[in-house]
């Protein structure tokens, strides 16, 4: 466990959006949910779990709000939905809630929303017990480096009780463009992507859930042609 993955299998949908912001699949491997990066919000069922080629014919599809719009996730139970949403350095987490779990046909306008206190959010991770929230920053041109941080939840699932309490600084060599992340669910590790280098770098945290605990231990090159 714990370990860079090989490719399993790939499937294209020449109906589907080019701009994928956001990817989150329920923990029975059965939904996903596919998010753009302006207001476009997917569905989908596999007929056999986290095999994409099994893909249901009908994709239901809900719309978020009019702006920006980077990764999501969905609760561990499918009631809950979180996004990034906001523009130029204004962002937020925001929540809206699913009356049946995993059907955006029945997504509510949003219930609560947590605000982000400087940089360019890209991607976001919450641990399954709802608690532990980690997000990656990418660099810009000017003030916000890239940054891995770190944050919990008074309340779980409720992200207006979040309070971000830590970051990881991350050098160049380990990534400037930084994407996509996951943390296990026991604190123990965490990865993310970078566009810039394109690799998925492999971080062990000595303290469980905190970024800057982390030692490198070893990186995934996806620049496959």
């Amino acid at each position: 466990g714990y370990n860079a993955p090989a490719y399993q299998t790939s499937h294209t949908d020449e109906r589907s959006f080019n701009n994928v912001a956001g990817i989150s699949v329920s923990s029975d491997g059965l939904k996903m949910f596919i998010k753009s990066g302006t207001t476009t919000l997917q569905e989908w069922t596999f007929t056999t779990a986290n095999d994409t080629s099994t893909k249901s014919a009908t994709v239901p599809t809900f719309s978020l709000e009019t702006g920006a719009s980077r990764d999501c996730q969905i609760s561990a139970d499918g009631t809950k939905f979180y996004y990034l949403q906001g523009s130029g350095t204004t962002w937020y987490i925001k929540e809206r809630h699913m009356s049946t779990a995993y059907d955006v046909s029945t997504m509510s306008a949003v219930q609560n929303s947590h605000t982000l206190d400087s940089g360019y959010p890209y991607g976001l991770d919450i641990t399954d017990d709802g608690i532990h929230v980690t997000l990656t920053h990418s660099r810009d041109s000017s003030s916000y480096a890239a940054r891995i941080y770190y944050g919990t939840m008074s309340t779980a699932w409720d992200i207006s009780t979040l309070t971000m309490t830590t970051y990881l600084s991350v050098i160049q060599q380990k990534g400037y463009k930084l994407r996509g992340l996951s943390m296990a669910n026991d604190g123990s590790v965490f990865w993310y992507s970078d566009q810039g280098n394109l690799r998925v770098y492999r971080v062990e945290c000595s303290t469980p859930y905190d970024p800057t605990s982390g030692t490198y231990s070893g990186l995934w090159d996806t620049n496959y042609t």
